[in-house]
C-alpha cells in the first residue's frame, strides 16, 4: 500500500477519536492488513514529525504510556493528540514552536506542495522522496520495482502549431489517460516540462509490460486538437522502463537506465515503450531448433522455431510478423518432460523470409527468472559443438 493510500484510510479512521474503541479496532484492522509504514505514517500526520516506522512505534507506546500519567494527574480522560503533542513539547523535546491546525487545512497545504498544478499529479520532488522510500522497502524485502519515464513525442512541433494553452490541455488529458492505466499501488508524477515518471512498486518487467501496453492503448484512445497535424499523423508517447534489481539499485542508476531505453524508444521511431537492455550479443550461441509459444502481450499465442539460440536472446522463425521494439512473452520448450522456460524479450530485428510465409526475428530476452536462467546456461553450454582443433584431440 503507497503512502496516499495510508494517510487516506488513516484519515477515515480519525473520525472517530482515538480513545474510542471504533478507532482502536480500525487501527489495528490497518496495521494487520498491511502496513509496515502505519506508525510512521500516523505520527507524521498529526504532528509533521518524521520517523522511521520503528522509532514511531516506540514514541508511539511512549505516547500512550504519556497519557495514562496525564489521565492519572488530570482525574479525566486525555485525548492522543493531546497527550503527543505534551510528549514532543515537555518530554522528547521534538518540537519547540508548534501550531495547532486542523488536518485537512494542513493536507490541503501540503498538496499545494506536492501536487502539479496543472496536470493534478505528483510533482518531481515528490516523486524523488518516494522513489527513495520504496527503492529502500524493496531492498529491504526483495521485492523488484520499475520505474517508467514517458515523454510526449514532438511536443514542441505540438506547441508551436497549436498554442501552449492547447499544450495545456494535451498535458492534462495526458495525464488523466496514464493514471487510469495504473493500479492504486502505482504512483505517477510530473517528472518535467512534456515527461511523465510512473512508478511501480513490487513490479517486474512481465508486470511492467502489461501495465505499458494498457497505458499506451488508453492514451491512443484520447482525442486531441489537431493531432492528426502531427509527425505521424497523430499526438504520441515514447518510454523507457527500468527495474531494480535486474537493470539498477541505485535511484539515479534507475532514473539513468529508465531515461537511456526511452531515448532508445525515440530513435526506433517513437510512439512505443522499450526496456533498457544491456547489449547481450557477446554470448556463447548455439544453432538449435527448439519449439514453443510466444504471446504478443495479449491472450492470443503464435508458435515459434529457434534457429539460435544464447542466454541473452534468440532468432526466431514464425508465422507471423512481430513488429520492431515490441514486447513478447515466450515459452520455450527444452526437454520434453520438463516445464518451459518461460522469459520476457523485445524483438529488435525482424524480417520477412522470400518465397516463404514466414518470418525470422531477433529477440533481445529481457526478464527470466534465475532458476529458468540456469536451466538455460546448461542447455548450451551441454550443446556447445566442439571446434575444429578440439575435434582432432
Amino acid at each position: 500500500m503507497s503512502s496516499p493510500q495510508i494517510k487516506k484510510k488513516l484519515l477515515k479512521v480519525l473520525e472517530h477519536p482515538i480513545q474510542s474503541k471504533t478507532f482502536q479496532k480500525q487501527f489495528k484492522k490497518l496495521e494487520s492488513l498491511q502496513s509496515e509504514n502505519i506508525y510512521s505514517e500516523m505520527i507524521l500526520l498529526l504532528s509533521n514529525l518524521e520517523f522511521s516506522e520503528e522509532e514511531a512505534r516506540a514514541h508511539w507506546e511512549k505516547i500512550m504510556l504519556h497519557r495514562e500519567d496525564m489521565k492519572g494527574t488530570f482525574g479525566r480522560d486525555v485525548d492522543f493528540r493531546v497527550a503527543m503533542l505534551d510528549y514532543f513539547i515537555d518530554v522528547d523535546k521534538q518540537l519547540i514552536s508548534p501550531k495547532v491546525l486542523e488536518i485537512q487545512v494542513f493536507i490541503d497545504t501540503e498538496n499545494s506542495v506536492i501536487i502539479d498544478e496543472l496536470t493534478g499529479i505528483y510533482n518531481y520532488r515528490y516523486f524523488i522522496r518516494t522513489l527513495r522510500r520504496e527503492l529502500a522497502r524493496a531492498q529491504r524485502h526483495g521485492h523488484h520495482l520499475s520505474l517508467m519515464l514517458l515523454d510526449i513525442d514532438d511536443f514542441k512541433f505540438y506547441n508551436d502549431t497549436n498554442g501552449h494553452l492547447a499544450g495545456n490541455i494535451v498535458l492534462h488529458k495526458l495525464a488523466g489517460a496514464i493514471r487510469k492505466s495504473l493500479r492504486n499501488i502505482d504512483v505517477l508524477a510530473r517528472f518535467g516540462g512534456e515527461e511523465f515518471a510512473v512508478l511501480l512498486p513490487e513490479t517486474g518487467k512481465d508486470g511492467a509490460s502489461t501495465i505499458a501496453a494498457r497505458l499506451m492503448e488508453n492514451v491512443s484512445r484520447q482525442r486531441y486538437k489537431n493531432s492528426k497535424k502531427q509527425p505521424g499523423g497523430r499526438l504520441s508517447i515514447s518510454g523507457g522502463i527500468s527495474n531494480y534489481p535486474i537493470d539498477a539499485e541505485r535511484t539515479t542508476d534507475l532514473i539513468e537506465m529508465a531515461d537511456k531505453a526511452l531515448y532508445t524508444a525515440k530513435r526506433h521511431g517513437k510512439n512505443r515503450i522499450y526496456f533498457f537492455s544491456a547489449d547481450l550479443r557477446a554470448m556463447a550461441r548455439i544453432q538449435k531448433k527448439l519449439k514453443g509459444y510466444l504471446y504478443k502481450l495479449s491472450d492470443k499465442r503464435y508458435s515459434f522455431e529457434t534457429l539460435n539460440i544464447s542466454e541473452g536472446g534468440a532468432a526466431l522463425r514464425t508465422g507471423t510478423s512481430l513488429p520492431l521494439g515490441c514486447m513478447i512473452h515466450m515459452s520455450l520448450r527444452i526437454k520434453a518432460r520438463e516445464e518451459p522456460i518461460q522469459c520476457m524479450g523485445r524483438v529488435v530485428e525482424s524480417t520477412k523470409v522470400e518465397r516463404r510465409s514466414a518470418y525470422v526475428s531477433s529477440i533481445k530476452f529481457i526478464d527470466i527468472n534465475q532458476k529458468d536462467r540456469n536451466r538455460m546456461r546448461k542447455y548450451i553450454i551441454d550443446h556447445i559443438e566442439p571446434s575444429d582443433s578440439e575435434k582432432k584431440e
